[in-house]
């Protein structure tokens, strides 16, 4: 017994020893593989760096690698070498900003109906969220302005029916030449003014909503039954309504509201030394809270706001799935288009151990390698602010073959003392 736990402690001793070599071997190689993590992201950095120091670099007088044309001879060469020639591009060159915008309701798409005079509601046709249609009927309410209007009209009618006949007696006892002229003269006169006040009182009774289609219907009316009548101007939904039948309003108080939610005004503020980097039509998107929606700039006022001292911009969104709400306080994301500048690919652009290179076509299966100034990289473009003429056609892609050839010419020399 006494070996067999002897045996069993040398076992145990064993592998508790190797098991402390082996963490041992692993606090060891740690700091070798940290260390080779941080040289291989210093290297990277390095990298960057020196690209974006060759970019920066002004094109190299003593350069000559730029006067060396280069010749592929058949369509062969060109052909295997997939380059792809396209014109170089002159384009607005713009940032993306953030600007702060309120969301409001469009004024050609909402209408406010208000009381034009002290009003009993007698009618409700509508509830508050109900879709309604141009024209449809809203409501009815007593009107003493109404019944108003409509004795004037009747009494305008009654005068033009009476002077209208007149007329045509006085006209017809001149046709057997025994009326006077002066008198029809007189009689057509005032025949005229009659007509002229029977159209302002049917003016007035348009006002009210009523058209020649309801002057049958307002001769017979009893005055107990003559309501006003409110139609909706445009289709949208009733928003906000404010009264029940029976209810009392004075003049000017609101009595329902009618609003397009579908689409909504975004006033956008900018500030003035800005404004005009942004053009109408201009694409532009909402945001707030993991949602999104596009817009489109409608106006840019000339004026600046009193208060913010800004100049709000008006656009106008696609509300569709009505994820914004009018009165809501988003945040815009559009472009400052700030120039227009030559652009072209990234790729397009080779460095040649002394300048940035472009390589021109010149066609017939000749290239010519141009030295370029280089300005911001913009959305896989560069932007290219001398070297190169708006008409130029270039090696959009593939120009790294063009750099090889113009390098193996060079094999030797010095170019640049590099």
């Amino acid at each position: 017994m006494r070996v067999f736990l002897t045996a069993l402690m040398a076992v145990f001793v064993f592998y508790s020893v190797r098991f402390v070599r082996q963490n041992e071997k692993i606090e060891v190689a740690n700091p070798i593989q940290n260390t080779q993590e941080v040289a291989t992201k210093i290297s990277d950095l390095v990298a960057k760096n020196q690209s974006s120091q060759r970019s920066k670099r002004p094109p190299n007088s003593d350069c000559s690698r730029a006067d060396t044309m280069i010749d592929l001879g058949s369509d062969q060469v060109l052909d295997a070498s997939r380059f792809l020639i396209e014109s170089v591009g002159q384009d607005p060159v713009g940032e993306l900003v953030l600007r702060n915008a309120d969301l409001e309701f469009l004024p050609e798409k909402s209408q406010e109906i208000t009381a034009k005079e002290a009003l009993t509601v007698t009618n409700l046709y509508v509830t508050s969220g109900q879709r309604v249609s141009a024209g449809d009927l809203l409501l009815e309410a007593e009107s003493k302005e109404l019944a108003k209007a409509r004795m004037a009209w009747l009494e305008a009618k009654a005068k033009h029916e009476l002077w209208e006949a007149s007329r045509e007696r006085e006209k017809s006892l001149l046709g057997a030449q025994v009326g006077n002229l002066r008198d029809f003269s007189e009689i057509r006169d005032r025949e005229i003014e009659a007509k002229l006040a029977l159209n302002i009182a049917e003016q007035q009774l348009a006002w009210f909503g009523y058209s020649s289609q309801d002057y049958e219907k307002l001769l017979n009316m009893e005055a107990t039954d003559l309501n006003l009548k409110i139609h909706a101007k445009i289709s949208g939904t009733v928003q906000q309504i404010s009264l029940i039948p029976g209810s009392h309003v004075e003049e000017g108080q609101s009595l329902l509201t009618i609003v397009d939610p579908n689409r909504l005004r975004a006033k956008i503020w900018v500030f003035a030394n800005e404004a005009a980097h942004f053009k109408p039509d201009q694409i532009f998107f909402v945001r707030s809270n993991e949602r999104e929606s596009q817009g489109q700039i409608r106006f840019i006022p000339a004026m600046i706001d009193s208060h913010t001292r800004q100049i709000p911009i008006l656009g106008e969104i696609d509300n569709q799935s009505l994820l914004f709400r009018a009165g809501e306080y988003v945040q815009v994301e559009l472009e400052k288009q700030i120039s227009s500048s030559l652009l072209v690919p990234v790729e397009a652009v080779q460095w040649d151990g002394c300048c940035n290179l472009v390589f021109e076509s010149l066609g017939q299966n000749r290239f010519q390698p141009r030295k370029v100034a280089l300005g911001e990289k913009i959305s896989g473009r560069q932007i290219v602010l001398s070297g190169l003429q708006t008409t130029s056609k270039i090696v959009a892609k593939g120009s790294y073959f063009l750099k090889s050839i113009l390098m193996q010419a060079e094999i030797g020399d010095a170019c640049c003392g590099i």
